[in-house]
């Protein structure tokens, strides 16, 4: 009985709703920081060069 009420309650639908909204909005700002990370390090190899007593 419980489940069926708390399937019905509108402030645990609501509940519900406002967490799946935040969880996507947490999964979008991890996916950019990691995309930026990313770019980050591409950059820093790019520039990478070696010092002058490591050239052959």
């Amino acid at each position: 009985l419980a489940e069926f009420v708390k399937k019905r309650d509108k402030r645990v639908i609501d509940m519900q709703m406002k967490r799946s909204v935040e969880m996507e909005k947490k999964r979008e700002e991890e996916r950019v920081k990691k995309a930026e990370m990313a770019r980050l390090k591409a950059e820093r190899a790019r520039a990478y060069e070696e010092p002058e007593w490591a050239k052959v």
